[in-house]
């Protein structure tokens, strides 16, 4: 379901002819608008181009029935899709029908879904091998839009980002205040200012709004907070930006890099927390290639660059760890998303799957190994301790299901 807002455009309320003749009740009311098309829809379509909605209302007569008609146009005001939606009977409320009713309903109509998906691929494949249609990669969404929602690790990136964010403003210098939309269902907006600065005092604002819940886990694979707003906003072609930023000027007087050396734990007890971050620093590789590139750069051999700066924890990296008691949360979060960007082309769904995978192995494997009957762990045969210490060793690999859940919590 898409909401849809009213542009305030010359044409917003007057029907043309398409709509006049794909609609058979021009006699009655009517409501008629124009949208311009801010989202990805289809990849065989830009996102230029505007809907215009001629919809007749339904209580108009009774019983109520439904008639819309939808034409989409592309930047050029040509027709390029025309769809209607009607009533083919009458209506039914649902509070008054009957169980069985209902199951008929839904049984005559399952057939729909099923073959829905089929359909679209197959007429994409016509659209792409046989009639070669321009492919459009989907774009970020536009600040005024809505972006899709957030993944686990999005939302549990956006709590850290979100800190991180309060501890640099709090640090800096002068009258600034700071304005954090965060992205779309991720809670409200949050005014954010210096230590020892009031609102009366803020004559520099800065809003940061992020569109896109893609922002946070791109972010990570940053170095530099500098550099990953640049890349991520200010440098990049607008169909690329997760985050929107007001007066880039602002973010100057902002400390954004983290210059104290910090040491990783050490001792026994800290032994788990520092090998998480050596490997979460090992790991660390570069956000996928933007859907977007620079068009003079792409083709050219002149602009390939090969990132060849030491691999080092980023200021993002150093303030979880010196400032946060759940920053395992973060490291968890962090090397699934390295792992999935260096192995599965950033999809953390199939790092989850090959976990699956290799836990119903291990599960397998030791109901295969491990005798039924784990009595043999007290029965010596002729070989007396040596069978016994073979037995052992099956009841301890009885529990590895359990020691690779924890090597997976440890770090």
């Amino acid at each position: 379901m898409y909401l849809l807002k009213a542009t305030g455009s010359e044409n917003s309320g007057v029907p043309n002819e398409d709509d006049r003749k794909h609609s058979g009740t021009s006699h009655m009311s009517k409501f008629t608008n124009v949208w311009a098309k801010d989202f990805h829809v289809s990849p065989f379509n830009s996102r230029l181009g505007s809907y215009s909605l001629a919809a007749v209302d339904p209580f108009y007569q009774d019983p109520p029935r439904v008639d819309n008609n939808i034409v989409l146009r592309s930047s050029e005001k040509h027709p390029k899709l025309v769809a209607r939606i009607f009533s083919e009977d009458s209506p039914k409320d649902p509070s008054l029908l009957t169980a069985s009713q209902v199951l008929a309903f839904i049984g005559s109509w399952w057939w729909v879904g099923f073959l829905t998906f089929p359909r679209i691929l197959k007429e994409a494949y016509k659209l792409y091998f046989k009639r070669s249609l321009q492919v459009f990669f989907r774009p970020e969404v536009v600040p005024t839009s809505i972006g899709r929602r957030s993944t686990k690790i999005e939302r549990d990136l956006e709590s850290f980002f979100r800190r991180y964010l309060a501890h640099v403003v709090s640090q800096a210098d002068g009258t600034i205040k700071i304005s954090y939309t965060p992205a779309p269902g991720l809670g409200g907006p949050q005014e954010l200012l210096p230590l020892n600065t009031s609102n009366a005092k803020a004559t520099d604002l800065l809003e940061i709004k992020v569109t896109s819940p893609a922002f946070y886990s791109r972010f990570v694979h940053y170095n530099h907070t500098a550099e990953a707003l640049d890349r991520e906003c200010l440098f990049t072609d607008e169909r690329n930006r997760t985050v929107w930023i007001s007066n880039p000027q602002v973010l100057k007087m902002l400390s954004l890099q983290h210059r104290e050396a910090i040491e990783l734990p050490s001792g026994f007890d800290y032994f788990a927390d520092s090998v998480g971050w050596q490997l979460l620093r090992f790991f660390r590789c570069p956000p996928a290639a933007p859907s977007y590139p620079d068009a003079e750069k792409a083709d050219s051999p002149a602009f390939v660059r090969e990132d060849i700066r030491p691999k080092n924890f980023s200021a993002f990296d150093k303030y979880v760890m010196q400032h946060c008691a759940d920053g395992w949360l973060y490291r968890r979060c962090v090397i699934r998303l390295f792992l999935a960007e260096r192995t599965v082309f950033g999809f953390t769904e199939v790092i989850d799957f090959l976990d699956v995978v290799v836990r119903i192995c291990l599960i397998l494997g030791t109901s295969w190994v491990v005798p039924n009957d784990l009595m043999n762990l007290y029965r010596f045969g002729e070989a007396g301790a040596l069978t016994g210490g073979f037995t052992i060793l099956k009841a301890l690999a009885f529990n590895t299901i359990h020691v690779w859940s924890s090597i997976k919590g440890a770090f």
